[in-house]
C-alpha cells in the first residue's frame, strides 16, 4: 500500500514538472491598430487572442498548452488585418521548447522569434 502511494505521488510530481505554457508577446511596431491577432497550436486546442492592439503597444499573454495531450506540432499565427496566416516554430511532448514567442507587427508583415528567458 505504501509503495503504491509513493509511486502515485512520484508520477504526479513528474507530470507537473513539464512546461505547458508559452508566453506570447506582441509588439505592434506598425502605424495602425490591429483588430485581432490569433495564436494557436496546430491542433487548435490551445489558443490565445490579442484584440485591439494599438500601434506602438506591447502586450503579453500566456498560452496554456495542457490540452495538447503530449502531441507534437507547430504554432499558427493569424493576423486578418494584414491577411497573414502562417505557421511558425515547433512544440513537442505537449509543451513548448522555448519560454517565449515574440511576434513583431510591421506595417505589412510580421516577424516571429522564439526565446528562452
Amino acid at each position: 500500500m505504501y509503495r503504491t502511494l509513493l509511486i502515485i505521488l512520484f508520477s504526479i510530481a513528474l507530470i507537473g514538472c513539464g512546461n505547458t505554457a508559452l508566453q506570447v508577446e506582441v509588439q505592434n511596431d506598425s502605424d495602425q491598430k490591429i483588430d485581432l491577432i490569433m495564436v494557436a497550436t496546430g491542433s487548435g486546442r490551445s489558443v490565445v487572442d490579442f484584440e485591439n492592439v494599438e500601434a506602438g503597444s506591447n502586450t503579453v499573454k500566456e498560452m496554456r498548452m495542457y490540452m495538447e495531450l503530449e502531441g507534437d506540432g507547430h504554432y499558427f499565427v493569424n493576423v486578418p488585418d494584414l491577411e497573414i496566416k502562417q505557421t511558425y516554430g515547433y512544440y513537442t511532448g505537449g509543451g513548448p521548447l522555448e519560454d517565449r514567442m515574440v511576434i513583431t507587427i510591421q506595417d505589412d508583415d510580421i516577424s516571429v522569434e522564439f526565446k528562452n528567458d
